[in-house]
């Protein structure tokens, strides 16, 4: 691998303008195979392996980027080689290689980081995560993530269709175009959701414009040429970033995939460190202000005044960052929660719910759990119950304190199974040999027999909303019988509880509820904006409801169709 200097910026795709750069992607493409490498065509002569699939691609890389911002214009141009194979589960192992990098900004990597191989992991033919070495840098990963997302082409057989996809910057609405047999073109729509130091967020994607025009190449061997540029600003910043790309295929060859070791798999994103960040974010923000000093604030504050709001919304912040900075923290804020109830201070019990809720670590999680024992008032109870709905990492102790809550005649025990349901998707990623993962499905074992035990359709009803949070594929029998009920709000509720379940055939069911009226419709609509746009936005735009359906069910839809075509 031959270095030069390193300019790659310090975020990839952080902000993009895009212009294509003329020429069609099939120009100038040598799919010649490389010497010892042999021909892929059948026919006379052909060799043994002509009809074996291609498992290994090589190609000429391109790839430039420019980030203009109030601090001057950055710039890097990175050449190499790009080998994709196909491993026998599907999976595809990339490596760089012979890279010739310049530009201005931080050092490159290591040679040898780079020419490490990582892994991309697809899932019915979408791009489904990464996969790194241990040990691989930040810096690295960054550069390899943002080139394995750019490169990835989403299938379709219409002449057109849609897609979510994923980079650095978070989830976008890919838009592609059929022309002939060998050529595709990809445009952006925008972005769905946005990455942000406390995860994906909606709003924060609202903030960012995005265009892309890409130019895809197919022969018989796959991918030939790629060419295309993306770009991306954020609309209250002056910053922008454009990234041009080129893969020219040089090399293919033929044969039985290879099983490989997979690397750990992790989402598509900006691989920054986001621990580190928020803890100097969490510093910066609480300055030398005590716990003391923000709870008098809090107590300066209602939530009844809308001008308020953003002073409000900074306490809470600080509350959050008290809760992750301090060693103590957590339990410090649970401590102030139980005498603030005592007290009968509504507004601290729910500013000091939420904060544990969002802070969004183990120790906050296992503090809110220990709060379900504690002496607290139902209007307490409810606003612990709400943020272990909300908080995104289940703990053991979480689990277990909720089930105790579900199995509790005398406490609160539908919204404990919300809350529980919550958890157990949160957990469908875990490793089988997790603890958590065993205690997940015991979990789902208690709402089952939840619903199973209900005595009226109320019962079934909040039986079937905690077993449409978890979205666990068990459920699913349940939710379908439920589904087909007479009672209408049982229904709707086991309709709404299938937005987390993936599969062609949950689409198809959802698709035949659109049709059935009433909530079930309403029900319907709210799941199907939960589930893939590329799958449901040429469905709903051809849609009769949208012209004659109710007012209610058109302006979904409509809604639905802006937000995903933007």
């Amino acid at each position: 691998m031959r270095i030069r200097t390193l300019g790659i910026l310090g975020v990839l795709a952080t902000a993009t303008w895009v212009t294509f750069r003329g020429g069609d992607a099939d120009d100038r493409v040598d799919a010649r195979p490389a010497a010892g490498t042999a021909s892929t065509r059948g026919g006379a002569g052909a060799p043994a392996d002509a009809e074996l699939p291609v498992v290994l691609s090589t190609y000429r890389l391109a790839w430039q980027q420019t980030l203009t911002s109030e601090h001057g214009d950055q710039a890097v141009d990175l050449r190499g080689l790009w080998t994709v194979e196909t491993l026998a589960d599907g999976t595809q192992q990339i490596t760089l290689g012979d890279v010739e990098v310049e530009g201005e900004g931080a050092r490159l990597p290591a040679a040898a980081e780079l020419a490490e191989p990582f892994q991309r992991f697809v899932a019915a033919g979408r791009l489904d995560g990464i996969g790194f070495p241990l040990g691989t840098s930040i810096p690295v990963r960054r550069v390899l993530t943002g080139l394995a997302a750019l490169t990835w082409f989403t299938p379709g057989e219409a002449p057109a269709w849609t897609a979510v996809e994923a980079d650095g910057t978070g989830h976008y609405l890919a838009r592609y175009t059929r022309h002939g047999e060998a050529r595709v073109e990809r445009a952006r729509a925008r972005y769905l959701k946005a990455w942000t130091l406390d995860g994906l967020s909606a709003e924060a994607a609202d903030a960012l414009e995005t265009e892309e025009s890409t130019r895809f190449a197919f022969d018989d061997e796959g991918l030939r040429a790629l060419q295309g540029e993306v770009a991306t600003r954020v609309l209250d910043l002056a910053t922008s970033t454009r990234i041009t790309l080129r893969l020219d295929r040089i090399a293919v060859r033929r044969g039985v995939p290879r099983r490989a070791a997979l690397f750990p798999q992790v989402p598509i994103s900006n691989h920054a460190d986001r621990a580190a960040a928020q803890a100097r974010q969490d510093a910066s923000l609480l300055g030398n202000a005590t716990l003391p000093d923000i709870l008098a604030r809090v107590d300066e504050l209602t939530a009844r005044s809308q001008e308020e709001q953003p002073a409000r919304s900074v306490a809470f912040k600080r509350l959050r960052a008290w809760a992750r900075l301090h060693a103590d923290g957590p339990r410090a804020l649970s401590d102030a929660l139980v005498a603030a109830d005592e007290a009968g201070d509504g507004n601290r019990v729910s500013m000091l719910a939420g904060a544990l809720g969002s802070a969004a670590t183990p120790q906050t999680t296992d503090a809110l759990a220990q709060l379900l024992d504690a002496p607290l008032t139902d209007e307490a109870r409810r606003q612990v119950l709400v943020s272990l709905n909300l908080t995104e990492t289940p703990t053991a102790g979480s689990l277990r304190g909720l089930m105790d809550a579900v199995q509790d005649a005398s406490g609160p025990g539908g919204m404990a199974s919300l809350a529980l349901g919550a958890q157990v998707r949160r957990l469908a990623e875990a490793h089988p040999d997790d603890p958590l993962a065993a205690q997940a499905e015991d979990a789902v074992d208690l709402l089952l027999s939840t619903y199973d035990a209900g005595l009226s359709d109320a019962q079934r009803t909040s039986a079937v909303s905690a077993l449409g949070n978890a979205g666990h594929p068990r459920a699913l029998p349940t939710l379908l019988r439920a589904a087909e009920s007479d009672n209408e709000h049982l229904a709707a509720q086991a309709v709404w509880g299938l937005r987390f379940i993936e599969g062609e055939d949950i689409d198809a069911r959802l698709e035949a509820a659109l049709s059935r009226g009433g909530a079930v419709t309403d029900a319907a609509l709210r799941a199907i904006g939960n589930r893939e746009p590329g799958r449901w936005f040429d469905v709903l735009a051809r849609s009769p409801l949208r012209a004659d359906g109710r007012r209610g069910v058109q302006q979904a839809i409509e809604r639905l169709l802006t937000r995903w075509q933007g």
